[in-house]
């Protein structure tokens, strides 16, 4: 199964979306639509989809279940609240880790 991220397209994924494992992404849309919903989006036909082909081994680390589910709230980053980053020690992702020892 591959991973995804699913969203309201009218608030883009920054502000909220779901980590879906699916086969497809239709099939994503439709585990996603059944979290996002209670979120407030505004339709199933404007939810999005997106394949996350980055960071594959970390994201399949999360995965719960060998059939096709989602998770509504996956591990994130404590500085930047998003999720999809290797979290290291003190739940810090790559990307923040790295900000701090350029600074």
């Amino acid at each position: 199964m591959r991973a995804y991220s699913v969203y309201d397209r009218h608030v883009g994924p920054r502000e909220g979306a779901c980590l879906v494992f699916a086969n497809t992404a239709r099939e994503a849309k439709k585990i996603g639509w059944r979290i996002i919903s209670y979120w407030g989006a505004d339709s199933f036909i404007d939810t999005g989809v997106s394949f996350l082909k980055d960071r594959t081994d970390f994201l399949q680390s999360l995965k719960e279940k060998e059939t096709p589910h989602g998770i509504e709230s996956p591990p994130v980053c404590i500085r930047c609240e998003t999720w999809g980053g290797v979290l290291k020690e003190g739940d810090i992702c790559e990307d923040c880790r790295d900000e701090e020892k350029e600074d």
